[in-house]
């Protein structure tokens, strides 16, 4: 996320009166429902699973989260799940997008995230140390090219296929690999995964409910 957060602010007004209700709390699962009274605008379900044999065991291998409702969180899907070992105590930290983001989503290749790296990019050509040898007017010249490739890939005109040519093409044999151009968590998913972990964190320590 190069330090920039995925949490949009029309997210974070999304989810700011929602409230959180327990459904369930069972040795096995914890079920709560995250949103605004009366209505099921931007609801969210939260599954907390504990499947060791017995709940008890010491390990949190087979813990599990499950977070669905009325938010694209995975692609056309409403709901997503996390990787084995997490439960309801370590959703309630404080947890960096990234980290967060590893234990519920994969990374690909996404065009907004290709269209964002092209043009930091370009601005590096500009100004980073490691591009001063070349002269002034070539690194201007490969940056508008670059600034160029990146409103194509924003508009759809390019792909993932082009952006390998015309980069390295441009880049004098560098390929994108070498930048991981457009390789990333999915940003609107993400957003909207670390949006609902820290209202739910705010609201479950507000609730004295324990873990």
């Amino acid at each position: 996320m190069a330090g920039e957060s995925w949490v949009e602010p029309h997210m974070k007004e999304s989810l700011k009166n929602h409230v959180l209700t327990e459904i369930e709390n069972t040795p096995r699962f914890r079920h709560f429902r995250m949103g605004r009274p009366g209505t099921g605008m931007f609801v969210v379900y939260l599954t907390f699973m504990d499947l060791r044999q017995p709940p008890s065991n010491e390990s949190d291998r087979g813990k599990m989260i499950v977070i669905a409702g009325g938010i694209s969180l995975c692609g056309h899907t409403n709901a997503v799940g996390s990787k084995y070992g997490y439960g309801l105590a370590w959703f309630t930290q404080a947890l960096s997008e990234d980290y967060l983001c590893e234990k519920f989503l994969k990374v690909g290749w996404h065009r907004e995230v290709a269209t964002k790296d092209l043009r930091q990019i370009a601005e590096q050509l500009l100004n980073d140390e490691e591009h001063q040898g070349d002269t002034r007017e070539n690194r201007e010249k490969r940056a508008e090219e670059l600034r160029e490739l990146a409103q194509r890939v924003e508009d759809g005109e390019a792909d993932n296929a082009t952006i390998y040519d015309e980069f390295t093409d441009i880049m004098n044999g560098t390929s994108p690999s070498d930048y991981e151009v457009g390789y990333d968590y999915p940003p609107i998913e993400g957003g909207w995964l670390c949006a609902i972990q820290r209202r739910f964190a705010e609201l479950f320590a507000e609730s004295k409910l324990a873990v």
